[in-house]
């Protein structure tokens, strides 16, 4: 079989990605999905630094930026960004990013619910996700119809994180504990943000490290499923349902 890289969201629906997952393991071949954040240094020093906060409490996402696509949406020139049909919308499209964030940090949430501004075709242009975890709870918004600043927030009872710009750059993180001066980090080694994933995907082709590969379906289903059951909890019908 062929192997693949596959471009954020892995696909539509949970049924399609168990479907490209359970063929990938019988032709014993690599399909990667592009998250890109996800390969960076940056996230790993997330990772390393996260048990100084102490206990989680809140975490906070926002992924907003007004498409270069919305005026033609608005005036009922639909782009695939904007069409149900190819699976569109700012869940799928830019929330994706912070739910994969969240998700490969803390794990599957226990509960999630989608609160959606659904425009005239039924697509989400902007929303905001709430999920519930064990002794936290975190909000995790995006916008393809406004603009904010981007960021992720990790609250704990000793202290915070907080990454500046959107979360598909992760270009770098702030950590600031009670009592001490806040530290920010730029780990990354590369300007341009997709050459870590390549780097990486190249490594765990050359070492046929498996448990990488399995390692990234365990997060990659799990946004999937949280991400299927929230949309159509929403009322968001895909072609691909």
């Amino acid at each position: 079989g062929w192997n693949v890289i596959v471009e954020k969201p892995f696909a539509s629906t949970l049924a399609e990605t168990e479907e490209l997952i359970a063929r990938a393991r019988a032709a014993q071949s690599y399909v990667f999905e592009a998250m890109t954040p996800l390969y960076m240094p940056n996230f790993r020093g997330i990772v390393e630094r996260l048990p100084r906060l102490g206990l989680v409490r809140l975490v906070q996402a926002n992924f907003s930026q007004y498409s270069s696509r919305y005026d033609r949406y608005l005036a009922r020139d639909v782009a695939p960004a904007f069409d149900p049909a190819c699976s569109g919308g700012a869940l799928y499209d830019l929330n994706v990013y912070n739910l994969a964030l969240i998700i490969a940090l803390f794990g599957r949430p226990l509960s999630a619910s989608y609160l959606a501004n659904i425009g005239f075709n039924g697509i989400d242009t902007s929303g905001v996700m709430t999920l519930r975890y064990d002794g936290f709870c975190a909000s995790s918004a995006a916008a393809k119809d406004s603009s904010s600043p981007s960021f992720l927030m990790i609250q704990g009872e000793n202290g915070w994180i907080r990454t500046d710009g959107t979360p598909n750059e992760l270009r770098s993180f702030t950590i600031g504990l009670r009592g001490a001066e806040p530290e920010t980090f730029a780990l990354n080694r590369h300007e341009h943000r997709m050459v870590h994933e390549f780097e990486e995907m190249q490594r765990i082709y050359q070492q046929r490290d498996y448990t990488a590969v399995e390692d990234g379906f365990a997060v990659t289903r799990a946004v999937m499923a949280v991400m299927e059951k929230a949309r159509l909890m929403a009322g968001i019908q895909f072609r691909a349902d």
